[in-house]
């Protein structure tokens, strides 16, 4: 009802300029800012420690591993070794990994090109990462739910969801999401 999106965009417009205030300085937060929990995954610069973390059972460095390989990156381009890392992040559960693995199997890079299954992964992805980010905080599996759901990417676009996920991480005091909340407000990104 048109009550109902007044009152979301007058919380919308309050939780901006409440932290436009706060990281201005001007006042305290309504709630102490929350640390980020570490990545469960390693960061690219070594690929033995990314395949040691790995074979330890780490899927995010597994999907990292996968990624670099994919592209090229300080690797040998091997799309068929970086899509296996990719799965064995993705059957482990790890949300980027699912997301990684929908575009490849949408696109038949390095799997068998399945839209089906694509869709599937899809949302996969977004359920893991949705509650990646609202159990952990991860602002980067936050940041990749949000973009999945504001461009659509094989499914219909779903900004009001967008924002709700990152005015959720804001009110729980992830300061990088109030930061992403505010700069898409006053972007006017549909916010």
């Amino acid at each position: 009802s048109s009550h109902r999106l007044a009152g979301r965009i007058v919380t919308t417009r309050a939780l901006a300029l409440a932290l436009l205030a706060a990281l201005a300085g001007c006042g305290p937060p309504q709630r102490p800012a929350r640390p980020e929990i570490p990545a469960r995954r390693c960061d690219g610069a070594s690929l033995d420690e990314c395949r040691a973390r790995c074979e330890r059972d780490e899927p995010g460095s597994c999907f990292v591993l996968g990624m670099l390989l994919l592209k090229g990156e300080r690797v040998a381009r091997d799309v068929r070794e970086g899509a296996a890392y990719v799965v064995r992040g993705c059957e482990a559960g790890d949300g980027p990994s699912c997301l990684a693995l929908a575009d490849l199997a949408a696109h038949g890079r390095g799997v068998p090109r399945d839209p089906a299954r694509a869709q599937a992964l899809l949302e996969r992805a977004l359920g893991l990462l949705e509650r990646s980010c609202r159990a952990r905080g991860d602002a980067d599996e936050c940041f990749a739910l949000v973009h999945v759901l504001e461009t659509g990417r094989g499914r219909p676009r779903d900004v009001g969801r967008a924002a709700a996920v990152l005015e959720g991480g804001c009110r729980e005091g992830f300061v990088r999401l109030c930061q992403e909340l505010a700069t898409r407000y006053l972007g006017g990104e549909g916010y």
